[in-house]
């Protein structure tokens, strides 16, 4: 699997894009959990987000990502909201280059960069790792 950073940040060579996102993948589909997060993301990262990056407007969201520190704070940061990733990314989507003149792009990328190890949580335990699961080893 290719370096995270190998995969994202060849896109700003392109002057207009603010962020790139890759999909969120599970590792670990042996528990119901993981496997029904893991069908939530499938359709939000393969129909909606490549939808999305038709028209370079896709959504910052998950854990891999990069995104242009200098169009965060050209647009004021993330966006202080419940849907703080959603808020950003029309912030950004409506704002312009000004190093371009045109509106800020966000890329998809369809590449799984990396992949979580390990169960998700269950929203009903307090522990950040399921009983029985070790810590992941490298």
């Amino acid at each position: 699997m290719a370096n995270i950073a190998e995969r994202l940040l060849g896109y700003f060579r392109d002057p207009d894009v603010a962020f790139v996102v890759g999909p969120q993948v599970y590792g670990n589909y042996h528990g119901f959990v993981t496997r029904a997060a893991e069908s939530q993301q499938f359709l939000f990262h393969s129909l909606l987000q490549r939808a999305a990056n038709r028209g370079g407007t896709c959504m910052l969201v998950g854990t891999n990502n990069a995104l242009r520190i200098s169009t965060l704070l050209a647009t004021g940061g993330l966006t202080d909201s419940v849907t703080e990733d959603l808020a950003t990314s029309i912030t950004i989507h409506s704002t312009r280059n000004p190093a371009t003149g045109r509106r800020w792009r966000s890329v998809y990328t369809p590449t799984c960069c990396r992949s979580a190890r390990g169960q998700r949580p269950s929203p009903t335990t307090s522990s950040s790792r399921p009983a029985g699961h070790s810590a992941p080893t490298r």
